[in-house]
């Protein structure tokens, strides 16, 4: 997993948790400004780009 950038599936698969717990917890980290979205990245021609983030620098 790149320091640089990851998505909710990287951090959950490093974390060993659930997809859905890293994507409740990169919304909060959002709200309080501390994760920012840099973008999004399609694997495939079917379903929803996955989204890529970074620390922020509000830290």
């Amino acid at each position: 997993m790149s320091l640089v950038s990851f998505s909710a599936t990287q951090l959950a698969q490093y974390l060993n948790v659930t997809i859905r717990n890293v994507q409740r917890i990169l919304s909060g980290l959002k709200e309080a400004d501390l994760v920012v979205e840099i973008g999004q990245e399609t694997l495939g021609k079917r379903g929803r780009p996955t989204k890529i983030y970074r620390l922020s620098d509000n830290r």
